[in-house]
């Protein structure tokens, strides 16, 4: 649905879960969330485990 409000998708979270984001704001605060909980321990995964676990 076109405007519909979705938590952490077109606000902000938490304490910000109140703020409505415009397009170009929804566009950056979903790059920001992948960044900042992007995490990783040990060497990467190899390709064909992660095209697996994408398509599973």
């Amino acid at each position: 649905k076109a405007h519909e409000i979705m938590y952490g998708v077109n606000t902000g979270i938490g304490e910000f879960s109140e703020v409505v984001l415009n397009d170009s704001q929804m566009k950056e605060f979903q790059k920001y969330l992948v960044y900042n909980h992007a995490a990783g321990i040990g060497d990467p995964a190899p390709l064909e485990y992660v095209r697996g676990a994408m398509v599973a």
